[in-house]
Formats: C-alpha cells, structure tokens, sequence
C-alpha cells in the first residue's frame, strides 16, 4: 500500500495531512461524525510517507513497563480547581515551556464549537488547554505547524501519539518531542456534542465555553456537562453518571468504529513518554480535590516529572493503583449501537433517543416503566395536594 486513499474508519489522527509532500490530503468530518482524511487522488506522486506515519495501517504491540508511577496534584489551587483531575499535565506544559518548549494540546473553540489542538508559546496561553474535551478533537491546522526545529510536548489521544511518535522518526526529530496521552475509553462522535447543545442553547444563548467534567461539587461527583453561555448555564443534570451526554458516552453508543475494532493502546500499551489519567479507587475515593495518575514510560519522561516536583504534590503509588478503573479490552457496541448511529444524523431530540436507547439495552422494562410512571403520577397528586392544602389556609 503506498497511499491511505480508500482507508476508511481509521483513527483520525490526522497525522497523514501534515506528512504529505503535495499538500493534497485534509482531514474533513464523515457521516457519522468522525474526522477522516480526503486524498486528491489525481495529484498523489505515492511516495508512501502517509502509510509510514498511519498508526491505524501499521499496527504494532508496543506493551512496555513503566519506569516509575507517581499519584499527585498541582500546588496552585486554582490550576488544580479548574482541571478536570489533579491539574499535573498544565504543571509539566508550565514546567517545559519554560525550558523553550512548545506546547501541542488540545483547546475548545466557542466560535465554531470544536475541540482542536493548538500550539502555545507562552505560558498566558495554556489555560486553553486544560480540561478534558470529550469529543474528537481537529489536528490538522496544529500539526501542520510543527517546526523541525522547535521543540514540542504533545498532549493526545493514544492513537493520536502513536502516529505523531512515527512522523517523529521519519523526519528524524524524534529528540525534539516529549509525548503525553492518557487511558482512554474511545471518542464520541461529534454529532452526539451537536444534540446536546440543542438543548442547551434554548437557556444559554451564545455557547462561551463547556466543562465535559465540571468540578461545582466536587471531582467525585464531576460526571457531568455544563455548558455556560451569554445567558447563563445549563446541566442537563447534576448527579453523577446520570448526565445525558456522560449517559451516551459511557455507554459506549456512539463512538468511533476504530475505538471498538483496532484500538490497541489499552492497560500499558503506548508509545508516549508519559501516561496520565485520574487516579479513582478505594485509595483515593475520600480526595474531593482530584487526584491524576503518572505513568512514566522513558528516561525523557521520568525526567520531566523531576523537573515538576517543586510545582506538584507527587508520591510513588504502585502500577496496580494506577490501572485501577482502566478498561483493559477495547468496549464493545450495546444493542442501541446501530438505532443511536442513524439517530444522531437526523432531527430529533437527544432525549427521546437516550430513552429508546434504553429500551433497546433493556435498561426500561414494562415493569420498571410502570412502577416509573406511577412515582411521577404519585409525586404530581401529593405536589397538587400540597398547592391545594395552602391555597385553601391562605
């Protein structure tokens, strides 16, 4: 194969638009709502550099064993208050940046209502990037940036990184990059984000920002969305794990075909220097704050979490601590797979379709759905009673 024309349902790292010597591949949304790159088939001189960096073609076991695992938390308050774990990527992007690196991560745009990477210079610019975003995430205008000889962190996908890690050793500049990712479950299509902004947009007006994790109560309870805008705000709920967005996502109904049949970045696979990810269990399941996990893969990587110490809380926690919580075999498409991947395309609210998702994963059944029915006739008559009783007194 010398051209990744005709790939399909790959990872849509984007790596290959930033590689190719014509200029003439671009990373576009599909139809269902995933980023997928366009070759101008007419003007490709096959030289196979987009093959070379393509992660998703050339698979690879790449399980390695951590030189070392720490479990801690950003010393600025308000770093860690606004992260969506411990804060400690902000504190290796601020402890590099200093050291002349730039710093690849990911931002929200609240003009066009993506997530994409982008490149900060100064430290003024790296509170873009924190907070999780979970939805997929446009690279191609970041990557193709890069300068040879600059040097960078990249904060990304598993997948993401592994390409970025090929496009490194091709160019021969692999020295200048250090490499974060995270434990990941698999990204959502976008179009899931696009419901639920339908419903928020009736009481927010213009969309300014969105928390995927916000921490109003504490990190424990942080499984849910909110959307702020020139208005005020929205949260579809505020209880953990009851989120519609959080409800599809963990779900796993509508994520990208690559994240159920060829991720193979699970448990210790990777190819970053460092791996993050929030520090849940037993262990930690009193700390309201937020705790991240760090997985030091290289030399390069335990040396940075060095550099770091005199900004975070740090202490050695053991590899079994760190991948409690972390899936271990890729997810696997519920009974509502294919019913949520034709709805998301079509009008409709995202609220009927969580609640027929439901029923087709037997989460509703008659039983349940009567008993369901009669608590909120219930609840409505003793409301009616109350309103009643008072207006009577009055």
């Amino acid at each position: 194969m010398k051209t990744i024309a005709g790939i399909k349902d790959c990872f849509g790292c984007g790596v290959c638009t930033s590689i190719c010597p014509k200029g003439i591949i671009s990373l576009k949304l599909d139809e269902n709502g995933f980023y997928t790159p366009y070759v101008e088939d007419r003007f490709c001189i096959e030289c196979g550099l987009c093959v070379n960096v393509c992660s998703f073609i050339e698979k690879e076991v790449i399980e390695v064993q951590p030189l070392a695992c720490y479990a801690g938390w950003s010393l600025d308050v308000d770093n860690r208050k606004h992260s969506t774990s411990g804060g400690i990527c902000s504190e290796i992007s601020r402890g590099l940046i200093e050291s002349n690196y730039k710093i690849i991560g990911v931002e929200f745009d609240s003009e066009k209502l993506i997530a994409q990477h982008y490149i900060a210079e100064h430290i003024k610019d790296l509170h873009k990037a924190r907070k999780s975003k979970y939805i997929p995430s446009f690279t191609q205008a970041a990557f193709s940036k890069i300068n040879k000889k600059d040097k960078y962190v990249i904060f990304g996908t598993p997948c993401q990184v592994a390409s970025l890690r090929k496009y490194t050793k091709v160019q021969s500049i692999e020295e200048n990059f250090l490499f974060v990712d995270f434990f990941c479950r698999g990204v959502p299509s976008i179009f899931l984000f696009k419901k639920y902004l339908q419903l928020a947009k009736g009481k927010t007006g213009k969309v300014k920002d969105v928390y995927w994790r916000h921490k109003d109560t504490n990190w424990q309870d942080s499984s849910h969305v909110k959307v702020i805008g020139e208005r005020g705000s929205y949260q579809y709920s505020k209880r953990p794990w009851v989120d519609l967005f959080s409800t599809f996502f963990h779900g796993d109904r509508c994520m990208n075909k690559a994240c159920y049949d060829d991720c193979y970045f699970k448990q210790l696979n990777s190819c970053a220097d460092i791996r993050v990810c929030d520090l849940w269990g037993e262990k930690y399941a009193d700390n309201l704050e937020g705790v991240s996990g760090v997985v030091c893969f290289t030399k390069k990587g335990e040396c940075t979490v060095g550099l770091i110490k005199n900004m975070c809380y740090l202490e050695r926690e053991s590899i079994e601590t760190i991948l409690t919580g972390q899936l271990t075999n890729n997810i696997i498409r519920p009974k509502s797979y294919e019913y949520v991947k034709k709805s998301l395309k079509l009008n409709g609210d995202l609220r009927r379709i969580g609640l027929k998702a439901n029923w087709l994963e037997g989460k509703i059944t008659p039983c349940n759905l009567m008993h369901k029915l009669y608590s909120i006739i219930k609840y409505n008559i003793t409301k009616l009673s109350l309103f009643y009783k008072r207006k009577t007194q009055s």
